[in-house]
């Protein structure tokens, strides 16, 4: 999936702005006319809107040279993503060239770029940001004995891709695909660190857990719970993490990755690796 489709995939699912009856934001509610075409689509917050787009702008920056600081990738727009933003606009010649903003001109060249059709700038300028803080949301630390934020001791990095390995060719997934959902979703912390208030937040952050991110404020988190009788906010027990796999690669199965919003910054499509899958339901 490309980052442009996450724009309109946010808007469908009212991701942009939890709190509001209208998914757009406060600046695009105030004007009805606001243009997804123009470079100053998406605003620095606060407010903090469409965060799944802001985590893919950010993990493509990050790879492309421009660090987004030691927050990582957290979906979330504020002074470290605008200076990232802002590098990337003088190197590559986007107009306007403030970083407090962004839309579909940045996103194509980042795209472009990504897809070999612009080259590279020899030498990315500077952000002005630390190393980009791989140990959060977003793509996970490279040591497979990385122990993230409030999983199990026994649930290393490398522990949990093993299950997934596991459970993805049991069911007939591709186990590379799936590795690379859990690493774009949850396997930075069991709870999101997308910053969040109100509907479909707990403690100020989004209220996703596990190694799929399984969303308890209206989605397959929702649906886990009723079917399991488990309570996700306190199901972070080795048991518990290998049963939210099993589960979500079988809704994986039926629903495709579309619940996902880490299929687009890992450069995954709605159905890869489910050709032929089918569900095994050993969950409880």
């Amino acid at each position: 999936m490309k980052i442009r489709d996450l724009i309109i995939a946010e808007a469908d699912a009212g991701e942009t702005d939890p709190d509001a009856n209208n998914p757009r934001s406060q600046d695009q509610r105030n004007d009805p006319n606001a243009d997804k075409t123009s470079d100053e689509f998406i605003k620095k917050g606060p407010p903090f809107t469409h965060p799944g787009v802001v985590r893919a702008l950010q993990y493509a920056l990050d790879k492309l040279g421009y660090s987004v600081g030691s927050t990582g990738f957290d979906g979330k727009f504020g002074p470290r993503t605008a200076r990232a933003i802002a590098a990337f606009k003088k190197d590559y010649r986007v107009t306007p060239p403030s970083g407090d903003h962004f839309g579909l001109p940045t996103i194509k060249k980042v795209e472009a770029i990504a897809a070999g059709t612009i080259p590279k700038v020899a030498e990315p300028s500077s952000t002005g940001n630390q190393p980009t803080n791989k140990s959060g949301t977003g793509p996970v630390n490279d040591d497979p004995n990385f122990q993230a934020p409030g999983y199990p001791p026994e649930m290393t990095r490398a522990v949990m891709e093993r299950i997934i390995t596991k459970e993805a060719k049991l069911r007939g997934i591709d186990p590379g695909v799936a590795i690379r959902i859990f690493r774009a979703e949850g396997a930075g912390s069991y709870q999101s660190g997308v910053a969040r208030s109100g509907k479909g937040s707990l403690g100020g952050r989004e209220a996703s857990f596990g190694p799929y991110q399984l969303y308890i404020g209206g989605g397959l988190g929702n649906n886990y719970q009723k079917a399991t009788g488990r309570d996700l906010t306190t199901d972070n027990t080795v048991d518990g993490i290998t049963n939210q796999i099993r589960f979500a690669l079988d809704m994986a199965v039926s629903e495709t990755w579309q619940p996902w919003y880490g299929r687009g910054p890992a450069g995954v499509g709605k159905t890869d690796g489910l050709r032929g899958a089918k569900q095994v339901k050993n969950w409880s």
